[in-house]
Formats: structure tokens, sequence, C-alpha cells
């Protein structure tokens, strides 16, 4: 194995370094690699910020769909049974007795109408309130509660009538009644 004296190593290294000075010195190959190098980075920097946005957007998507799906579940999950209509001709006010039958909790009655072959009445929460049985106000029936409503209008006695009440979710429940 041929041996290296410490003066060629040196002159070695000293031509490596005069290379590498020239190298600096010819700014225009080093300003090219530069301004690539931070283009590249440029580039990086954009896709990051492109995948984080897609991110968060899918995210946000996947939520609202979930949530509406969930919302719609239970529209369909939602059952009120009609159990009896009182109408007060003194006081001229419909009495409607409901019971949530169906397996979601939070049914509440939002609007209410009461109709005959020629006209119809609606009404809104401010117009009515939803009360338990011993009387007491209710925002909303659980599962398996009963509750009732009191409607003040005016109706013809022995006239039929249609009630459709709507909930929050959007689900609609329609009872006749002979006042």
């Amino acid at each position: 194995m041929p041996s290296v004296s410490l003066f060629e190593a040196g002159v070695a290294v000293y031509m490596k370094s005069m290379k590498i000075r020239k190298l600096f010195k010819n700014s225009s190959g080093v300003s090219a690699v530069i301004s690539n190098l931070i283009l590249i980075a440029a580039v990086i920097a954009v896709g990051f910020a492109a995948l984080a946005w897609t991110y968060t957007t899918s995210n946000s998507f996947s939520s609202q769909y979930s949530n509406t799906v969930n919302s719609d579940i239970d529209q369909l999950k939602e059952r009120i049974a009609f159990e009896f209509t009182f109408y007060n001709k003194t006081a001229n006010n419909t009495s409607v007795y409901i019971m949530n039958f169906g397996t979601v909790d939070r049914v509440n009655a939002t609007i209410v109408y009461v109709s005959n072959a020629s006209w119809y009445v609606s009404f809104s929460p401010a117009q009515f309130q939803l009360k338990y049985l011993n009387g007491t106000t209710a925002a909303s029936l659980n599962r398996n509660e009963e509750g009732y409503f009191v409607l003040g209008q005016r109706l013809v006695t022995g006239n039929s009538y249609t009630i459709k009440v709507v909930t929050g979710r959007g689900s609609s429940f329609v009872y006749a009644f002979i006042a």
C-alpha cells in the first residue's frame, strides 16, 4: 500500500479548499442552487398548507354530514300519539293531549295547525304552552311521556277539524276530531 506523505496530504487538502473557494467566488452557480432550494421549500410549505386546509375542510364536511344523517334518523324515530282532544265551548279553547311513543327524546311542538274544510289557523310556541299532565311546563317530551297544550280558537260544535303538529325536527303528525 503506497504511503502518502504528510506534505502530499496537505497539498491535496489545500487544492480541495481552493476548488471550494473558486466555487463560492463563482456565485452564478451558487445563486441558482440557493434559489432552487428556496423554491422547493416554498412548494413544500404550500403543499402542507393545502393538505391542512383539505384535512380541516373534510373533517368539517364529515361532521356536518354526520349531524344531518343523525338528525334525519331521529326525525324518522319520532312518534306522537294523540290521546284525547277536548273542545271547551264556554272557554273557546281546545285541549290536545299527546304522548311521545317514539324512540327519541326531546320531542317538541314548534307549530300547530287547526283546520277544517274551509280555513286553517296556525299557532306558534308563543301562542301555546306544552305542559305535563300535572300542569308543569315542559319544553319537550321524552320517551313515553305525556303532555298537553291548549289552543285558543273558537270552533263550531259538531264540525270535524284536523290538528297538525309539526315538531322541531320537522316531523308532522295529523289528527282529526269532532268539536
